[in-house]
């Protein structure tokens, strides 16, 4: 029974299912550019930048704006005149 019917010997047309192939995402790999002399150039430009922050952060302190630390971590004690000491940091008595 060619005609297309189906029966025990010849059961038909089998149904044929075609799976689509799965296509895989193309890896984009980036160059290596860590070693290049531009990206070494801004390396050094962010840290520069970072010691300047932290240096204006320090030199806001009032122990670098205020003239009474002249020269010292320590406001310098004020003695009576007759017991004044030469100071060799910043070259005056107190």
């Amino acid at each position: 029974m060619p005609n297309g019917t189906p029966s025990s010997l010849s059961p038909g047309l089998k149904p044929v299912f075609i799976a689509e192939k799965k296509t895989r995402k193309i890896k984009r790999v980036q160059p290596d550019i860590k070693n290049s002399a531009e990206y070494q150039y801004y390396d050094r430009v962010e840290k520069i930048a970072r010691q300047k922050k932290r240096w204006l952060r320090k030199a806001a302190k009032e122990k670098y704006t205020n003239p009474v630390y002249f020269g010292h971590q320590n406001i310098p004690k004020k003695r009576p005149t007759h017991k004044m000491k030469y100071c060799w940091e910043c070259g005056i008595r107190h």
